[in-house]
């Protein structure tokens, strides 16, 4: 039996849904994370074609389910600047380059100094908060 839709997330766009099994009298409650591929088909699409100039550069865009991921599973809050070096060293891993929008490594004196900076929480809802209403204007 499919499950009982409960609630979708509005900042992720998670799905949580209820389920009950009769024979054991016990019930869960799922969550489904939406699809990653989107953000890293971006994510490619800034690495391969998208030259960057100036001083500021988009060294990366984590989706906000693998922002949990980071936090649940190796201890890094990407809103702690203390958590940078961490951070930085996981996005130069085999496993987590995807989420990288510019060529090369990250860390060096390229991204050492003023220009990269790890955004605020408040300034990622004020993103998010963004897309939700550009959605909802083109929808």
């Amino acid at each position: 039996m499919a499950g009982q839709f409960l609630d979708i997330d509005g900042d992720t766009g998670a799905v949580e849904t209820f389920h009950y099994d009769e024979s054991d009298d016990k019930f869960t409650i799922a969550r489904q994370s939406r699809d990653l591929e989107p953000t890293l088909d971006h994510n490619a699409y800034w690495q391969n074609d998208v030259v960057q100039r100036g001083g500021a550069r988009k060294v990366a865009s984590i989706p906000i389910d693998a922002v949990y991921e980071l936090l649940q599973h190796h201890g890094i809050n990407v809103f702690n600047k203390n958590h940078k070096p961490a951070l930085l060293r996981l996005l130069n891993s085999s496993e987590y380059w995807r989420f990288r929008t510019g060529g090369g490594r990250l860390g060096g004196a390229a991204t050492a100094g003023r220009g990269t900076r790890i955004a605020s929480a408040s300034e990622i809802k004020k993103q998010l908060e963004a897309r939700r209403i550009k959605d909802e204007w083109f929808a």
